[in-house]
């Protein structure tokens, strides 16, 4: 019988769909006998209807979803049989009936995989055709391998987002009939969860009814699968089938409210309810309640799940079972902060993982953390929570991460080893995770990331405080310790999250783009077969063919781009080299030029002098600038190999954490320009505002890495001026600065001057330690 046929005349709800659903039952026997004659091993399978067909509840467009079940795998010509049986289902629903067919091939042996959609579908499965041995055995595996409490909590959070996606309330006035609130799926759900529970579920009432019969003309008026009743639908309708408009609607939406309310009250009912949550764990009273036989993973995922569900957590036994389930205990462990707590509160936690539980009360060994050293980990853990539904850069890296459960574990990890003091902890924490692995008897490969990001974990906060990410050898540099794009972007999101958890103002807009910068370049870098380049001469001569058809002749493109350090041709861009060029040609002029320019990405200034050079010039800069209360986070600082020579030094400025403001500015520019020469003013002006001049015995300790340039790392109390205090020093030895990183971290002043002698000689430990041994 066509759809025409069967739909003709005055619309109804379940005698329409169940009429049409027998229908196609006898075309599938029909067609199942006939080829059954041609393929007797067909006489050994289960056919069975699932999902909408399996509750004989077939809207006239609505897809068929059906299964085999075999009875014997191995059955010589039943590969063969199938897709016979197939084929001829396809021509006739599909080619003559104009239906839309999904077919599933089930096995009991899968039982233990099968998803909560698959067992959605399942749980009102019916025969239509076949031998029913195999289906009995397939719903016998169905029902021994499932979890309730991950069924049901699967099922409210399909919920929660079909209503997000369609509506939330049955108050709308263009209602989704099947999957807004109050649609079919509302109460469709609510029976899944009581048939999940073992409870009987009784024929719909007369509300569902309602919304099925008006969702059956729909699909008659559409002619073809539709759900929202729009306004001209509602129109439409009533006019085909002499409704009143306004009656239908209320008549609509009273249902929709009892199936609304009728999916509400199974939610309110479940706290009561007895069902199991993982093995040996069930809930029973409204708690979470712990059999001898469950283990540490087990009880962990039983946690997760009674939290969900609204359930308190009873009390662990003293002895576990044992056994470990490392996917169990790490999906348990990534439904976030809430979780964790409560793990940790139950004790479920010191047996997952006791090195974490170790920090509890652990204090850091700086003033820059807030927190103890177990605390700061959940802050860091709330961290990336915080990414998964969030936008911006660290958000879209964390989506790319594949394997984003050893992520969460490495945040967790990652300062377990400072409850060991034998060695850094970064080393001693990665000790632990390999002990770890062996404990949760869990993937070598997996082991292995994790214990990197662990040992790693503090590598690209490191190189953005001492290095220029700007400068090609950097990335060269820091992409040789990055093993694929997958470990770099779990290394940037567990930096972000690191950092951002360590106490206020820690963490900066300036270090935030500095990390995002480092992560682009390093990328890029991973991507190309060839290094990022370093030869000076090659950028030099890209740079001359990119400023070749400017404003500017080729003999001053020539002429300056020959004048300027490698380090200089190596880290800027063709705009800026045109910028740089107009300033220093007038700086030739004898002006002392000053430029201020924001910088979006880091949210600070930029600030370019270009002045005649002179002994000590930087460190007045820095001293100016320490005048205003400026914070400097980043120096490239360049000369010209000219006679006379220039000085071009780059500033990243910060101040109260953002950009300079203009009148600030402005202040800076004139006085750079009034008194960038005169060293007794500065000097004056900062002891006239109490701001120290001189690095005082003990203020800071140094590193020196040496090479052409050295790199002069340095440590001290927090507070302004520390660089203004080392340039001083640096000046008096007559050194050159060649670029620069200043900040704060862990709670102290941290800076970074990459330095050569007079005329680019290197620097040796001993020059380095001569000049400041009697200071620092």
């Amino acid at each position: 019988m066509s759809r025409e046929t069967m739909f003709d005349g005055i619309p109804t709800g379940l005698a329409w769909s169940q009429a049409w659903s027998d229908s196609i039952d006898r075309v599938i026997q029909e067609t199942y006998l006939g080829e059954a004659a041609h393929h007797p091993q067909l006489k050994s399978i289960s056919v069975i209807a699932t999902g909408g067909f399996g509750r004989r509840e077939l809207s006239p467009f609505s897809d068929l979803d059906l299964a085999v079940v075999p009875g014997d795998e191995q059955l010589p010509g039943l590969d063969e049989g199938i897709r016979a049986l197939f084929n001829a289902l396809h021509y006739k629903l599909g080619t003559e009936m104009d239906l839309k067919v999904d077919y599933a091939y089930r096995v009991p042996s899968d039982a233990g995989g099968f998803d909560p959609t698959t067992r959605t579908g399942l749980l009102e499965a019916r025969l239509i055709a076949g031998d029913p041995a195999p289906m009995d055995a397939l719903q016998a595996a169905f029902w021994k391998t499932f979890l309730v409490g991950d069924f049901l909590i699967a099922k409210i959070e399909e919920t929660l987002a079909r209503h997000a996606k369609t509506h939330s309330t049955p108050l709308v006035v263009t209602p989704n009939l099947k999957l807004g609130a109050g649609g079919l799926r509302d109460l469709q759900t609510a029976c899944w969860i009581r048939l999940a529970l073992g409870e009987h579920i009784s024929g719909a009432d007369s509300s569902y009814e309602t919304v099925l019969k008006i969702r059956n003309a729909l699909h008659i008026l559409k002619q073809r699968e539709a759900d929202e009743l729009t306004h001209s639908a509602q129109s439409d309708l009533a006019a085909k089938h002499g409704w009143h408009p306004r009656e239908m609607m209320h008549e609509l939406h009273a249902a929709m409210i009892e199936l609304h309310a009728a999916y509400n009250q199974v939610l309110a009912d479940l706290p009561a309810k007895n069902f199991n949550l993982a093995e040996g764990v069930h809930a029973t009273g409204g708690f979470v309640r712990f059999e001898d036989d469950s283990t540490a993973s087990s009880a962990a995922i039983g946690v997760a799940n009674g939290l969900q569900l609204g359930l308190r957590i009873g009390c662990l036994p003293e002895t576990q079972a044992e056994g470990f389930n490392a996917g169990q205990a790490l999906r348990a462990l990534m439904h976030g902060e809430r979780v964790i707590r409560e793990l940790g509160t139950s004790g479920v936690l010191a047996r997952l993982l006791p090195e974490l539980t170790a920090t509890l009360t652990l204090l850091p060994d700086d003033h820059a953390h807030r927190y103890t050293v177990f605390e700061h980990t959940i802050q860091a853990v709330r961290n990336l929570e915080s990414l998964r539904d969030a936008g911006g850069f660290f958000a879209e890296r964390y989506r790319r991460i594949q394997d984003k459960g050893a992520l969460w574990l490495a945040a967790l990890m990652h300062d377990a080893g400072k409850a060991d003091q034998s060695d850094s902890h970064s080393v001693t924490g990665e000790r632990m995770v390999k002990e770890m692995g062996l404990r949760w008897q869990m993937d070598q490969d997996r082991t292995d990331l994790v214990a990197w990001l662990v040992r790693n974990h503090l590598l690209m906060s490191h190189t953005i405080r001492m290095r220029d990410v700007s400068q090609p050898q950097t990335i060269r540099d820091f992409a040789e310790s990055i093993p694929s794009i997958e470990h770099l972007m779990m290394l940037t999101v567990l930096t972000w999250a690191d950092s951002n958890a360590v106490g206020p103002g820690v963490w900066t807009p300036v270090q935030d783009g500095f990390l995002q910068e480092l992560c682009e370049r390093t990328e890029n870098s991973l991507q190309s077969k060839a290094p990022p380049v370093t030869d000076p001469e090659v950028v030099r001569s890209m740079l001359r063919r990119s400023l070749q058809h400017g404003e500017h002749s080729e003999e001053e493109v020539q002429s300056f781009l020959a004048s300027m350090p490698a380090h200089y041709i190596l880290s800027t861009s063709p705009s800026d080299a045109v910028a740089h060029l107009e300033l220093v040609q007038r700086a030739r002029r004898g002006e002392t030029v000053v430029m201020f320019s924001p910088n979006e990405k880091l949210g600070a200034t930029e600030l370019t002098v270009a002045a005649p050079d002179a002994p000590g010039l930087l460190s007045r800069l820095l001293g100016l600038i320490y005048v205003l209360d400026i914070s400097v986070v980043g120096l490239r600082a360049s000369t010209t190999a000219t006679s006379p020579a220039i000085v071009l030094d780059v500033f990243t400025l910060s101040f109260g954490g953002g950009m300079v403001p203009p009148s600030t500015g402005s202040i800076l520019k004139n006085l750079v320009q009034q008194h960038l020469n005169d060293n007794e003013v500065i000097l004056s002006m900062l002891r006239d505002r109490g701001k120290a001049i001189e690095v005082s015995p003990g203020e800071a300790s140094l590193t020196y890495h040496f090479g052409s340039p050295g790199l002069l790392e340095i440590k001290g109390r927090r507070g302004r001026g520390m660089a203004f205090r080392l340039s001083r020093i640096i000046a008096r030895e007559g050194w050159n600065v060649l670029g620069a990183r200043v900040g704060q971290w862990a709670g102290q002043s941290t800076a970074s001057f990459s330095i050569t002698g007079l005329d680019g000689a290197e620097l040796t430990p001993d020059d380095v330690s001569r000049a400041f041994n009697s200071l620092v």
